[in-house]
């Protein structure tokens, strides 16, 4: 049989997780993304507000989208705060309404709690309650 803790030949499932970007959109975001020459896995709002704003949504609509998607606060998107980004822009795009605030099933899997990639700022022992 396959060893419980890795080590198989079997690559890991990326789609282990419930989160609403379906694969097929986030490889869709992560070309765009690429395009947009991240620096250190990230790319800084400048690089962001042109693509955002191909959209036509008003400024203040996208300063939303920036602020819930920025899921750790650190003024840059990494890929899925981009995924998410992309995928609210194209939601509000659609006629949904702005979700305020952030779902957990929109909450990127390597920013929720548990993660071992979550960074929050604040006091360690702070709790954090996705659901």
């Amino acid at each position: 049989g396959s060893n419980p803790f890795g080590g198989g030949s079997a690559p890991p499932r990326k789609s282990v997780t419930d989160w609403a970007i379906s694969d097929d959109e986030q490889a869709k975001y992560r070309e765009v993304f690429v395009t947009l020459s991240p620096s250190g896995g990230f790319v800084s709002g400048a690089a962001a507000r042109p693509v955002l704003e191909r959209s036509g949504l008003p400024i203040d609509t996208l300063r939303r989208v920036w602020e819930l998607s920025d899921v750790d606060k650190d003024g840059q998107l990494d890929e899925e705060e981009f995924a998410l980004a992309m995928h609210i822009v194209r939601g509000q795009v659609a006629g949904d309404p702005l979700p305020d605030p952030l779902p957990a099933n929109l909450v990127p899997p390597s920013k929720r709690a548990g993660s071992r990639a979550l960074t929050l700022a604040g006091p360690r022992g702070g709790t954090a309650e996705l659901d």
